[in-house]
């Protein structure tokens, strides 16, 4: 087939065809496209340049110097790069962004980090400003009312928040994944620190100069009984004697001596209650998935370490050198 200008212009310019597309539908080689194009003055476009060509235009705005300003100093992320400061004609993706910035030794920020940024906060607040008259969605009385009108509409509440069917799913969630039934529960919630019974236990082990980890997961396979994937938190892990402390407060955990089955747990987990066998059933699913990895689970209870601390660290160090002794004759 003749290849005419008229129709590489036409299906280049105005179809925005590649390349291999005209190659497949004339059967003539996409090299012999492109040199054509050179022959009858055709500007090819950039999405037909081959990949040598492509990274020397690249190279052209995606400097060292243009990526530590944006980078490091502005807090840019590379998403905002591609989005508004990469020439339209020259489109590039973010992993292209972070291979350039790696190259050059450049760190990329997170997500996190650049939300964080002083110059990100400040534009976000301004352009909030221009398009709401607030420096954030969150005070503006139309999206305010069109949240609440969209959880009515859900779950019939005003705050999603509220509703029971998200409290029991973000629940489910929080267990299925990191083995705890509460936020407060998980590793560097509320103040960052770990309970002060947690942190009793911790003191105990440093006296006992055991080495330990706190709240630790690596413990992911499939739970058969939960039907996913399950990856729970760790109290305690002392690794050297296949150990796993459970510092179990009694009212989280519904302590068997003081709780019976049928006994319904409130001011734990929000409005929602919860029954002691439920918290029983779901520490027992945790307990054997630990063991299923070799590991001897021991529970400290809030109540037996308030009452006496002494014999709790008796306990903790007879079970620690049993089962150090155990491991070493292996």
């Amino acid at each position: 087939m003749s290849i005419t200008k008229e129709f590489l212009r036409t299906e280049i310019e105005q179809n925005q065809k590649t390349f291999r597309t005209i190659s497949k539908e004339t059967g003539v080689n996409a090299d012999k496209i492109s040199k054509l194009c050179k022959e009858y003055g055709i500007k090819i476009p950039y999405k037909n340049l081959k990949k040598e060509e492509k990274s020397k235009i690249i190279r052209t705005f995606l400097t060292k110097e243009f990526l530590e300003e944006n980078l490091v100093i502005k807090g840019y992320s590379c998403l905002f790069i591609v989005q508004n400061m990469v020439p339209k004609e020259y489109p590039v993706s973010v992993i292209t962004v972070q291979k350039y910035a790696h190259a050059f030794g450049i760190k990329t920020p997170t997500i996190k980090d650049s939300a964080n940024s002083s110059l990100v906060r400040d534009r976000f607040r301004k352009t909030c400003f221009e398009k709401y008259g607030e420096n954030h969605p969150s005070k503006v009385q139309r999206i305010k009312d069109q949240k609440e009108a969209k959880a009515l509409e859900r779950y019939g509440v005003s705050n999603v928040f509220q509703s029971e069917e998200i409290k029991e799913k973000s629940h489910k969630t929080l267990f299925s994944k990191y083995g705890v039934h509460h936020p407060m529960q998980l590793a560097g919630k509320a103040s960052g620190t770990r309970s002060k019974i947690h942190q009793q236990v911790e003191k105990m082990l440093l006296e006992l100069n055991v080495n330990f980890r706190s709240e630790v997961a690596i413990f992911r396979k499939f739970n058969e009984v939960l039907n996913k994937s399950f990856n729970p938190i760790v109290d305690i892990l002392i690794e050297e004697a296949k150990l796993i402390i459970e510092v179990q407060g009694d009212k989280y955990h519904a302590n068997p001596e003081i709780y019976k089955a049928e006994d319904v747990i409130t001011g734990v987990f929000g409005s929602r209650k919860i029954t002691a066998s439920v918290l029983w059933e779901r520490d027992a699913v945790k307990k054997k998935h630990l063991e299923d990895f070799g590991y001897h689970v021991l529970y400290i209870w809030e109540k037996d370490l308030r009452s006496n601390k002494q014999k709790t660290r008796n306990l903790i160090r007879q079970v620690y050198k049993k089962l150090l002794n155990n491991t070493n004759a292996q």
